[in-house]
């Protein structure tokens, strides 16, 4: 009887709807994926296949998955530790074979092992850390990156994870052991902590010895916060001063210049007034003005050596360089040489320099010793210089002054 009503429904131009299919439940889907992984012969589709079980959650595949880390493919050994690592502690089951990948020849699958590991606390640092070491030089810049951040987050206590680190910061890359430093600048290392002796004498040999200079200047600020000072780093830091790059030798400088109850400072704020006054070259006549004005507490020792050197230094390049650190320094002692430089210096590119150096010492400190009205006349005398950025600095000088 049902028949027919459907066909005097169907000859009335309707139809009734067929019942809709029952949607694939979460373990029905990680049952297709568990048996595209281990019988999909396209290694991609298997690869993606464990993907999907970690991105899903499926505690149920960790079995699978553990078969899976010793796929032929790669990319399908990857992966699976990649699941793994999103299935964390439910993963346990895995350990084992997350173990044997730590020796694995591809290098995202021993990283994504030792991260599975890591986040369940499964595994020691003497386990992890020569399994990832030889990450830290992988070509691939991600992989390089995780490597370091899973090797710092066992830390430098530990024996194992801190022989590897100490190797990386002798013999690795460039951004490997600015990454290393400034990881030990964040961390405040006071030379207590274990294996620091080693560490320290690395440091100081590096803040001398490196070609890079940003390594050289992320040694010292990581020895900056060793409390005592070892008289190894103290001597260091002295040294550092007459660094050719003028960032190392500021970073040496403010760490002397924080040391308290120490000869240090002064020592350092001598050695450069002389070569102030005697460097065999410009450019460490120059580089001991610049690091000079790291020294502003100091500044009574040697702005007399800086304001003589401004107006008789035969080489501009040093009076230039003595202009900028006086206005850093903010002096009042600094106004009437650079006034005097404004004026009648010979070189446009140090009375330019002279110029901008006015505001940097602050219209207040200016204005406070009365010295305003003749640096704004200065300042406009300047500004018809016969040289255009003589010209251009006076008058962005005057500007900034009048506000």
């Amino acid at each position: 009887m049902r028949n027919a009503v459907i066909v005097v429904f169907l000859g009335l131009g309707l139809a009734l709807a067929p019942l809709p299919a029952r949607a694939e439940s979460a373990k029905e889907r990680a049952q297709k994926l568990m048996k595209k992984l281990a019988k999909e012969k396209n290694p991609e589709e298997r690869a993606e296949a464990a993907t999907q079980l970690g991105d899903m959650g499926a505690w149920d595949a960790v079995p699978a998955l553990a078969a899976a880390l010793k796929d032929k493919a790669p990319q399908v050994r990857a992966n699976a530790a990649y699941a793994l690592t999103k299935l964390k502690e439910h993963a346990q089951e895995a350990v084992p074979a997350l173990k044997e990948a730590l020796q694995d020849p591809d290098g995202t699958t021993r990283l994504n092992a030792a991260v599975a590991l890591s986040n369940m606390k499964a595994a020691t640092p003497a386990e992890l850390a020569p399994a990832i070491a030889p990450l830290l030089r992988d070509p691939d810049k991600e992989t390089q990156e995780l490597a370091l951040k899973l090797l710092l987050n066992l830390g430098f206590e530990d024996k194992d994870s801190r022989a590897v680190l100490i190797e990386a910061l002798d013999k690795g890359q460039p951004e490997v052991r600015n990454a290393i430093l400034n990881e030990l600048w964040k961390m405040h290392f006071r030379g207590s902590e274990p294996g620091a002796k080693e560490l320290i004498a690395l440091l100081v040999d590096m803040s001398a010895r490196d070609r890079d200079p940003k390594v050289r200047r992320m040694s010292i600020i990581g020895l900056r916060s060793l409390k005592p000072l070892p008289p190894a780093v103290g001597q260091a830091l002295l040294k550092a001063l007459d660094d050719p790059d003028p960032e190392v030798a500021s970073a040496a400088a403010g760490s002397l210049n924080s040391i308290e109850g120490s000869p240090l400072p002064q020592t350092a704020v001598t050695h450069l007034v002389q070569t102030l006054k005697t460097g065999a070259t410009p450019r460490t006549r120059a580089g001991a003005a610049h690091t000079l004005g790291n020294f502003m507490g100091w500044r009574e020792k040697f702005l007399p050596a800086m304001t003589l050197a401004l107006s008789k230094d035969v080489d501009a390049s040093v009076r230039a360089a003595v202009a900028d650190a006086l206005g850093e320094l903010r002096a009042e002692e600094g106004i009437t040489p650079l006034l005097q430089a404004v004026k009648a210096d010979p070189d446009p590119k140090v009375r330019a320099r002279a110029c901008r150096a006015l505001p940097a010492v602050s219209k207040i400190v200016i204005a406070r010793v009365g010295k305003l009205d003749a640096t704004l006349a200065a300042l406009t005398a300047a500004s018809k210089d016969p040289d255009s950025g003589v010209q251009q600095a006076a008058q962005s000088a005057a500007e900034d002054l009048r506000k």
